[in-house]
């Protein structure tokens, strides 16, 4: 019926679907033919949850279900909306590797689509593809220069690299499109904080160090956003580990006096405290 009227109804596809399905087994290759129908009814209406539905039941797993999702896309290989499919199942099921090659013949055919772009970047990131993911995000910016979240995830991968000014400077600019955002100066805190980590020896300008990110998470909880709360246990935590009074008195540093944050591992910050 199906070879002398191509036009046929669905319904009548669908009942030789279903009985496909009903009498698969290993050897009579009736899954795969269930299979190639229904993606083909889905490719004819990809809206229509019917046939999605159908192609989900007739995977045992997640795995053979992104299988089945790649074997339409190869199908037809140029098909950027089988490819978005694929790719779409893979982000579903966090399959981030799997994701790639979908996502990377997308943005190579609709570079202008910043959801294919964006959904790259993340593949990307999660796989620590930091180059590639610096790339992505920075092509991002390109294409959508208002979304804040790109800079924040460019600066934190620029921290995780030990890059920390570079970090800081994507950070400030996240800031500069939304002033009234707390996270990316909640982030920046963090960076002075690893600074010492990092490289200092718990010395005077290293406690200083320290006074500068309880500062700057000051500034974050002043703002009243999603990391106040976050902000204020940092701010307890540091507490005895920033300067003290006598700190100040050995030193001879009345109230008032500032201090210039200084040194080896600290001249990219390039601020200061003042003595309470």
């Amino acid at each position: 019926a199906f070879a002398a009227d191509a036009n046929i109804d669905t319904y009548y596809k669908d009942r030789l679907g279903i009985i496909y399905s009903t009498n698969a087994n290993e050897t009579n290759g009736y899954k795969d033919k269930a299979l190639d129908l229904y993606l083909a009814l889905q490719e004819a209406d990809p809206n229509n949850e019917i046939w999605i539905s159908r192609v989900t039941g007739l995977a045992e797993d997640e795995n053979q279900l992104m299988d089945f999702k790649k074997k339409a896309w190869e199908l037809n290989k140029d098909n950027i909306e089988k490819a978005w499919t694929y790719a779409n199942t893979c982000l579903r099921f966090k399959s981030y590797d799997r994701a790639v090659e979908p996502l990377e013949f997308l943005v190579k055919k609709a570079p202008e689509v910043v959801n294919y772009m964006k959904e790259l970047a993340r593949c990307y990131d999660k796989l620590e593809e930091k180059a590639k993911a610096l790339e992505a995000y920075k092509t991002l910016i390109k294409l959508d220069p208002e979304n804040k979240d790109n800079y924040v995830n460019i600066a934190i991968i620029y921290k995780d690299m030990e890059q920390l000014s570079t970090a800081r400077n994507f950070l400030r600019q996240a800031s500069k499109i939304d002033p009234s955002w707390d996270y990316p100066i909640f982030i920046e805190a963090q960076l002075y904080e690893h600074a010492v980590r990092s490289c200092g020896s718990f010395e005077f300008m290293d406690r200083c160090v320290y006074q500068y990110a309880v500062s700057t998470y000051q500034k974050c909880r002043s703002l009243g956003g999603q990391f106040a709360s976050r902000a204020s246990d940092r701010i307890s935590a540091l507490s005895s580990t920033v300067p003290q009074k006598e700190d100040y008195f050995f030193r001879k540093l009345g109230s008032g006096t500032t201090i210039r944050i200084e040194g080896g591992c600290y001249n990219w910050i390039g601020g200061s405290i003042v003595v309470p």
